[in-house]
């Protein structure tokens, strides 16, 4: 029964549609590569040209010039409104380009009678150019108006790139699922503002020459034309070019290797409950990319059934499977109220447990014909869709090598083998994955509550810590007993003092809990992956560990930073980084000095006008203290007149 069931299945897909048959490719004898679908039921026709060109290939000094030339290619002198785009508007066509990172793409669609007419213009758009400075002049204002216009505080970012590279640089998100290397960074964008302004017709045009060759290009066209009429236009337009280039954005060799560590992670104290569950694998081969998302996807089908319509436990479930480098994540992902999440997630994780130990010939069944209906059965013949089923035609082919395969043909490939033996690899527990967003432990807002009342009570600490420490040194005094006071840092200084410190705070708190943390993809998992109870008890202690940092840096740096001075019937006080207090009797004399550098760590008090006079007291041990003042001769006369009283 078993075979019989397996033949039946394969006999079946044999005899599906197949939406991929009339896809066809071919390199013309210049390098360029077309990929051609026909189809008779499109009611219009999608023409797409692709150049191996983007900001990758860009620096500091020439950042934006792919995206001006991108702009410039849309020009010809010769035209009505000098501009393609108006030119294939008035034919009631889409039109359009951008920029990418790895990629400059052009588009038009439009009725699939003037499929003909279009790939003409289009041609004549890409190789045919005729543009001059007034081109050049319209396109960079069209393009800032775009981007935004230079200003000289755009310049200021680069203070932002300075923090970003005194701060550790953490692996971002996909490094931790995957051992692979960060790609090149893009210049900073607020550059291309200032070299769009700099830019010549001969920067464009070399740019241009250098990139725009037919083996540097793809051309796509899909919708409702005559195959061999368009080959043949194909062949006297564009086949005609011999332009040859020099640059080229080459393919990424850099592949992603599975960590073989269960990736966990928890966050707390978000607003909804959101969970990702899954697992990870290297797309070694398109197969096992399909078989990862066809089981995705029925296993969100078989979740939403149960939680959703059966048990009303979850709104909305949903498969989905991403891939970068080769590595690929599949997971579903799954809401609920706040009493029901933690079962969904169960629920999910015992499906997979199960599914990996034996997927039996039903539940495959199950799937297969599940995606062929979605994915093969009923596709659209719009313009968009067709364009898309030629994209992966072009992926088999570059990125595996595969000339005469489809995600259909590979489809019929499957075998019941194949999919016990894909997910119980993608699924197995070092391959694990999940992300889970957790509204609340105990009551809503109850992380924002906890941080409040840990802040709340850190003040207190403090401050009952510092009235002990004063006590102790028999610093105590009331307002009454206050006969002068007076400022030794403004209050405008001690600012930007508290903000230079809690940068510095920050910084070494950030470096501390890298070097501890993200140094060790194992020690990382275990901090992330810690109990929502656990890590709503490290919100106070996270809280602790800054507050002492601070502290510990302030006294380090500023060892003499003091905000007030006070003057009792007795003593003298100063407050600050450190308490100090003298009584009157201990004061020899009182005058006025000037500002020198070496007196730093005998002056009392930070001021942005570090150079003004300071007031000096002498004590009878031989102890020399500089006091700074806004105006040190008053300050000076006050303390003589209480010296000497």
């Amino acid at each position: 029964m078993r075979l019989f069931l397996i033949i039946l299945t394969i006999i079946t897909s044999v005899f599906a549609e197949n939406p991929y048959e009339n896809v066809h490719y071919k390199k013309l004898n210049n390098g360029l590569d077309v990929y051609l679908l026909s189809d008779k039921k499109a009611a219009q026709t999608y023409i797409d040209l692709t150049v191996k060109d983007g900001t990758l290939a860009e620096n500091k000094e020439n950042t934006g010039i792919a995206h001006l030339t991108e702009h410039m290619v849309f020009r010809d002198s010769r035209l009505k409104y000098k501009d393609y785009l108006d030119l294939f508007k008035n034919e009631g066509a889409s039109c359009n380009g951008f920029t990418g990172r790895k990629k400059v793409e052009y588009y038009v669609m439009l009725d699939a009678n003037k499929s003909y007419w279009a790939l003409k213009k289009f041609y004549n758009m890409i190789f045919n150019k005729k543009w001059n400075e007034k081109d050049l002049k319209v396109e960079k204002k069209a393009v800032l108006n775009e981007i935004g216009e230079p200003h000289w505080w755009d310049k200021l970012k680069v203070i932002d790139s300075f923090f970003k590279n005194i701060f550790p640089h953490k692996k971002d998100y996909y490094q931790n699922l995957f051992d692979v290397n960060k790609s090149k960074k893009s210049p900073p964008e607020y550059l291309q503002k200032f070299n769009t302004l700099k830019f010549t017709l001969n920067d464009v045009e070399k740019h241009y020459n250098n990139y725009y060759y037919p083996k540097n290009m793809v051309l796509k066209i899909s919708g409702n034309f005559d195959e061999s009429k368009m080959w043949n236009l194909i062949e006297k337009t564009f086949g005609s070019v011999k332009k040859t280039g020099s640059k080229t954005i080459e393919k990424d060799k850099d592949v992603a290797k599975l960590k073989g560590t269960e990736y966990k992670q928890v966050i707390p104290g978000i607003i909804k409950n959101r969970a990702e569950i899954g697992g990870r694998f290297i797309e070694k081969d398109y197969k096992t990319y399909l078989i990862n998302q066809i089981y995705i996807e029925n296993l969100a089908n078989r979740l939403q059934r149960t939680l959703r319509n059966k048990e009303g436990k979850s709104y909305s479930i949903y498969g989905d499977t991403f891939t970068y480098k080769r590595g690929s994540l599949s997971y579903v992902v799954i809401d609920g109220l706040h009493k029901d999440f933690k079962n969904n997630i169960k629920t999910a994780i015992d499906f997979i447990n199960k599914d990996s130990k034996s997927f039996d010939l039903k539940k495959y069944n199950e799937a297969m014909n599940e995606y062929k209906k979605s994915y093969f059965e009923a596709v659209e013949h719009d313009s968009d869709t067709l364009n898309s089923l030629i994209d992966e035609v072009q992926y088999l082919k570059e990125e595996y090598g595969l000339q005469n395969q489809t995600p259909f043909s590979i489809f019929k490939q499957i075998t019941p083998e194949d999919f016990q033996k894909t997910i119980a690899q993608t699924f197995k527990k070092e391959n694990r994955y999940s992300k889970i967003y957790q509204d609340y432990l105990l009551f809503p807002y109850d992380a924002l509550v906890l941080l409040i009342v840990s802040i709340i009570a850190v003040i207190i600490l403090l401050k009952y810590i510092a009235k002990k420490k004063l006590a102790k040194k028999g610093i105590l005094f009331s307002k009454d007993d206050i006969l002068l006071q007076r400022r030794l840092t403004s209050k405008f200084t001690s600012f930007f003092v508290i903000i230079f410190i809690i940068f510095l705070t920050i910084l070494t708190k950030e470096w501390i809990y890298y070097l501890l943390f993200e140094s060790s993809d194992t020690v990382r998992n275990k901090a992330i992956s810690l109990p929502l109870w656990l890590l709503y008890v490290l919100t106070p202690v996270d809280l602790f560990i800054f507050v002492m940092i601070y502290l510990y840096i302030f006294k380090l740096l500023l060892k003499n930073y003091r905000t007030k001075l006070f003057l009792t019937d007795k003593r003298l006080y100063m407050h600050g980084s450190k308490y100090e207090s003298y009584a009157k009797d201990e004061i020899k004399s009182v005058s006025t000095a000037k500002y020198n550098p070496k007196l730093f760590n005998k002056i009392r008090g930070v001021a942005l006008r570090f150079w003004k006079p300071l007031v000096k007291l002498v004590l009878n041990n031989g102890k020399v203290i500089y006091l700074r003042a806004s105006n040190a001769n008053k300050l000076k006369e006050k303390l003589e007149k209480w010296v000497s009283s």
